[in-house]
């Protein structure tokens, strides 16, 4: 699969909200041992918020969905991790023309703008143990499987082995 449709990036982020609700227990987890405990509720607040709006999202363009999880996250998210994930999911696509469909050099250019925003941001880097640890590797694997022609699923593949690495 070389690219995927707007709405095809619509189920993604259905899948990807119904994947952070149900990991709650575990973020409340780790949270617990180098915070407050509270991160967990607060993304399954968030990502709740994000099924539900995605319901009845009418898809204009691959940012558009982009937009509207970003901008739901910063509604409903709450604390440092609403503006964090708001970051991640609208500031690559500021710049960007609206398109109807996205090859994996698409996400990669996306997550990497949205990667430099997010540590000018929280002035986070590598080995602070933040979710640059998980986003930069996973970035990077973007990037390097665009320049080879990798197709979105072998892409996202190494991209999610890279982030749990980097975690």
């Amino acid at each position: 699969m070389k690219e995927v449709s707007a709405d095809q990036v619509k189920r993604m982020m259905e899948r990807v909200a119904q994947k952070v609700v149900e990991s709650e227990p575990y973020l409340t987890e780790i949270d617990l041992k180098i915070g407050d405990g509270d991160h967990g509720t607060g993304m399954k607040r968030g990502f709740l918020a994000v099924q539900k709006m995605l319901l009845d999202l009418k898809v204009d363009s691959c940012e558009g969905v982009f937009r509207a999880v970003g901008t739901c996250l910063l509604d409903t998210m709450g604390g440092a991790s609403g503006v964090l994930f708001g970051t991640v999911f609208i500031s690559g696509i500021v710049k960007r023309e609206e398109r109807n469909s996205f090859q994996l050099s698409d996400f990669a250019e996306i997550f990497s703008t949205s990667l430099t925003s997010l540590k000018k941001r929280g002035k986070a880097k590598v080995g602070d143990k933040t979710m640059v640890d998980a986003l930069e590797p996973a970035v990077l694997a973007l990037e390097e499987g665009a320049k080879e022609g990798l197709d979105l699923i072998e892409g996202f593949q190494r991209a999610a082995l890279s982030a749990e690495k980097g975690m």
